[in-house]
């Protein structure tokens, strides 16, 4: 459906007014639609709740020339009674001006709202008209050696998928754009939204990942990070609170060819607001995880944006190979270790008395009989241990005999019975 722009006068308006929803408490929705605004003098489309008592509220606006293609956005509100959705689209001051939409469908939704790329995403849309080039879906390995995963983050194997910005020298400073789903506050309450999801940025080529606060007049950058990032997933968090009706823009910036980065598992939910801390400028907040960056960041309404990053709690490919490596070499060592010690260890084996009152040797093939021990004698059983290696028939026998005081230790000549080793 579309209004024709020949047919109408500068900021002219045709309006849609759909069905009356029920609602009998507090519920969460989600509108999904396409739309075309192609034409240098396009004016704007705008999205309205109307109450049953006829308030109007402005959930969504698209204003002026977005290419020449379908766009796809999602719109994600609450509503506590009954309403109605109004599209309304605005003649600009030419002809060149016709606006159309397309695929409009509302559904009930809950938070968490979650999106894996294992199955159909809907939480972001690519919009090729504010970038240079698209991000690519991808199993196991990137296509360039030394960069991007090896796996997804989701299953951390090769069957599972993820996005990525295949990365080439030409492509110094393009950009490839997500964009998530547009938050709308109906009665100015603040609308409390936390964001998180999992990058991959390794290699040489790294360029930017970036995070931006976007409304219809303005983009804020609230996350960012450049260069390799380590050869493992990472996890970001950020928290917004605001009266605007605003979405998130991911941003890759390519840098060389061996600088693909990586996002999966993304999430949208909510939080309670009092846990924001409304200071101003970028100051250190206190957080309650192990994170590598906290901060908090003015957005352009003056309200406040929380963004945290920390290791990934997930074990990647990389990170179990490595634990494998390491237990091999500890048990290589070990091995070594036990070796290194039974060649050194003491000598030991029993023995007994014979009716000469002698020490015999039992199974030891260790003791030589040139070699001089120690020879401790209790009730008639004797155990023994070697001194030293330097050959010797006798050692010194003690003056305390050794039938006679059998608890005592005594130094005795130790014969070697050979047949019993």
């Amino acid at each position: 459906m579309y209004i024709e722009a020949s047919d109408a006068k500068t900021a002219q308006k045709a309006r849609l007014i759909s069905p009356s929803f029920p609602v009998s408490s507090l519920q969460l929705y989600i509108l999904r639609f396409f739309y075309h605004m192609n034409g240098v003098t396009t004016g704007d489309l705008n999205i309205y709740i109307r109450y049953s008592e006829g308030r109007d509220g402005l959930l969504w606006t698209e204003i002026g020339h977005q290419g020449d293609m379908w766009n796809p956005s999602s719109l994600i509100f609450y509503a506590d009674e009954d309403f109605q959705l109004i599209l309304e689209a605005i003649r600009g001051y030419r002809q060149k001006s016709d606006i159309a939409i397309d695929d409009v469908f509302l559904s009930k939704t809950e938070y968490p709202l979650t999106c894996d790329l294992e199955s159909y995403c809907s939480l972001l849309h690519q919009r090729t008209n504010t970038d240079d080039f698209n991000w690519k879906i991808n199993t196991g390995s990137t296509a360039t050696l030394l960069t991007g995963p090896n796996n997804d983050h989701t299953y951390l194997n090769t069957t599972g998928h993820y996005y990525y910005l295949a990365a080439s020298a030409r492509d110094d400073g393009l950009t490839a754009r997500w964009f998530s789903p547009h938050f709308a506050d109906i009665n100015n309450d603040g609308i409390a939204v936390n964001f998180t999801f999992y990058y991959h940025m390794y290699g040489s080529g790294i360029g930017r990942l970036n995070v931006y606060f976007s409304t219809v007049d303005t983009e804020e950058l609230v996350w960012t990070r450049e260069g390799s990032q380590g050869n493992g997933w990472r996890y970001a968090e950020i928290n917004t609170f605001t009266t605007q009706t605003h979405q998130f823009v991911i941003e890759g910036v390519a840098n060389d060819f061996r600088g693909d980065i990586a996002i999966d598992d993304f999430c949208l939910d909510e939080y309670v607001p009092q846990e924001m801390t409304t200071n101003s400028g970028n100051e250190e907040m206190d957080t309650t995880v192990d994170t590598t960056f906290s901060q908090t960041k003015t957005v352009p309404s003056g309200e406040f944006v929380k963004v945290e990053d920390k290791l990934s709690p997930g074990i990647s490919a990389v990170t179990i190979g490595g634990i494998i490596i390491g237990a091999v070499v500890l048990i290589v060592i070990a091995i070594a270790l036990g070796v290194f010690l039974y060649k050194r260890r003491s000598k030991t084996s029993s023995a007994y008395l014979n009716e000469d009152r002698q020490v015999i040797v039992e199974g030891s093939t260790q003791v030589g009989p040139q070699q001089p021990v120690n020879i401790n004698v209790y009730d008639n059983v004797a155990k023994f241990q070697s001194d030293s290696e330097q050959p010797s028939t006798t050692v010194t026998k003690s003056t305390t005999d050794v039938n006679e005081n059998a608890g005592n230790d005594s130094h005795v000549t130790v014969l070697r019975d050979d047949s019993k080793a």
